[in-house]
């Protein structure tokens, strides 16, 4: 059996609960997908791209529409060959390429610059 809880408590809790159904109740349900804000693609304009699929389950499971993971790929190396001596780069999305403050001799001299 449950300890008694006090009226304070009661009414605290009813309190947030009523907070949540308010804060609820000011959501928009988007009913038509015009009128959503983010994303939004039509079948014709999904149809064909690279990687996406549209309807391709069965009748016991149907898949509607299925995207591919996207395959990753390394960075591009620069084509000038200047460049790249001076580049830093890593295969990381999130990091940008940064510009060495120093090269040696030799590199340049390998380079052919």
């Amino acid at each position: 059996m449950h300890a008694p809880v006090a009226p304070e408590i009661n009414r605290l809790i009813d309190l947030i609960d009523y907070v949540e159904a308010t804060e609820r109740d000011k959501l928009k349900t988007v009913l038509d997908y015009q009128d959503h804000k983010a994303f939004r693609k039509t079948g014709a304009e999904l149809q064909g791209l690279p990687g996406v699929a549209l309807d391709v389950g069965r009748d016991d499971d149907p898949i509607w529409l299925r995207v591919d993971r996207l395959p990753k790929k390394a960075p591009p190396a620069p084509e000038d060959a200047e460049l790249s001596v001076w580049l830093t780069y890593r295969d990381d999305p999130k990091s940008e390429p940064r510009l060495k403050s120093e090269v040696t001799g030799a590199v340049l001299v390998e380079v052919d610059l």
